[in-house]
């Protein structure tokens, strides 16, 4: 019979509650990452809102066209 100190099981419950962050960390960080990528499609811009960017597109233009 394996007898436990409470130092013992106090590492044991540290370890269990780091693992539980870094899974907690993990999936969000993953989910950071996906939305990060959904709303920097300049695609998925175009599509939902075509004359808005076609209004900044020759804003824009016009800005750089103008400073030479």
């Amino acid at each position: 019979m394996l007898r436990t100190t409470p130092a013992d099981r106090r590492v044991d419950e540290l370890r269990t509650r780091l693992m539980l962050a870094r899974l907690h960390t993990r999936a969000s960080v993953t989910t950071l990452k996906s939305q990060i990528t959904q709303r920097a499609d300049w695609r998925a811009w175009y599509q939902d809102y075509p004359l808005e960017c076609l209004a900044v597109a020759f804003f824009t233009g016009f800005l750089l066209v103008r400073r030479r």
